[in-house]
């Protein structure tokens, strides 16, 4: 499924700068949720007072029980942040290397508190992925050389009686209770 920003903006009837304070109002990974408040009471918020400072500023008349847990500097920060993003350009293509195992486990376990040997587990699994082969591209699948599998039922047991499957009956058998 496609999902276009200008088709989402103008279903939604909302400017960007609205959109943004719609996404940090139902909660994002930088600031903390406002207690009480859903997609629809974010929505119906945005959409009348277009801002959180604007919804801020309104609280003392029509949003007594709600309480916006940031300051507005914390908000205008992060809004910022999602219209500006620290993005890194890339020069080349981006590859995997070897998995730095002593890496990813001081980070996981020494730093985040995650259990070492499920870290070790997952680096293994990492390694016997990387041994497998490359995924084959797009077009592969749809050219005339795609095969399609059919699956294969097994025959029933030599002694399955007619119309009775080998689950129904027991070993000696009688039906099952």
């Amino acid at each position: 499924m496609e999902i276009h920003l200008k088709e989402v903006l103008e279903g939604l009837g909302l400017e960007m700068d609205s959109f943004i304070d719609l996404c940090i109002l139902m909660g994002c990974d930088y600031l903390p949720k406002v207690q009480g408040v859903g997609p629809k009471t974010a929505y119906n918020l945005i959409k009348k007072y277009k801002t959180i400072e604007a919804i801020r500023n309104s609280l003392q008349d029509d949003c007594k029980k709600l309480s916006i847990p940031y300051t507005t500097e914390e908000y205008t920060t992060v809004k910022e942040f999602f219209k500006n993003p620290d993005v890194t350009e890339m020069d080349d293509q981006f590859k995997f290397g070897e998995v730095d195992e002593d890496g990813l486990v001081a980070f996981l376990s020494d730093e985040k508190s995650f259990a070492k040997d499920r870290v070790l587990k997952g680096v293994e699994k990492i390694r016997k992925t990387k041994e497998k082969a490359t995924q084959g591209r797009l077009e592969s699948f749809f050219g005339p050389s795609t095969l399609i599998k059919r699956k294969v039922e097994a025959p029933p047991p030599k002694n399955a009686k007619k119309g009775k499957t080998a689950s129904s009956t027991s070993k000696a058998g009688k039906p099952r209770r």
